[in-house]
């Protein structure tokens, strides 16, 4: 690769994360924007789906899906799909084992990854009918934005728990 190809690499690169995180700031103004005051100062727990759902959502809708189907082809993986809401393990050892194995296998699945290259596998509208990220590197992207919203979303639950928090700074 000469320098001036990673060069364009890296824009690339830096271009799909940025245009991601624009994305997801206009996604956070049009979730909110509808609120009355009232609602936005209101304390509202979770609802409508547990532990175990969430880590079943990241494990086929993110990592099996997302980078196993789309961004590297795996027959196994296009194969395997499922709805990662419903159809997940129904006790948490179950759900961290399936989803440590699954990021295991995107782990392997991203030495290959090429910034630069589209994914490898365009899903049929039934399957997914929104658009596929045209770089490998804005469906990372992507993938790192779900991991974290659901992190957040896992950190709520757990503190409404047992009033853990995970804290950056102390």
């Amino acid at each position: 690769m000469t320098p001036q190809s990673a060069l364009l690499s890296e824009d690339a690169a830096a271009s799909a994360l940025l245009d991601a995180l624009d994305a997801e700031r206009a996604h956070v103004l049009a979730t909110v924007r509808a609120i009355g005051d009232a609602d936005a100062t209101r304390v509202i727990p979770p609802v409508t789906w547990s532990i175990t759902r969430m880590l079943g959502k990241l494990t086929f809708d993110d990592e099996i899906f997302w980078i196993g189907a789309v961004l590297s082809g795996n027959a196994e993986a296009i194969s395997s799909l499922r709805n990662g809401w419903t159809d997940g393990a129904t006790s948490l050892p179950e759900a961290l084992d399936d989803y440590q194995r699954a990021v295991e296998s995107s782990r392997s699945a991203l030495e290959s990854f090429d910034p630069s290259a589209p994914p490898r596998w365009t899903p049929p509208p039934d399957v997914f009918g929104g658009a596929v990220p045209a770089t490998q590197a804005a469906l990372v992207t992507r993938v790192l934005v779900e991991t974290a919203t659901h992190a957040g979303h896992l950190d709520i639950v757990r503190e409404s728990i047992d009033g853990h928090r995970h804290l950056v700074v102390s």
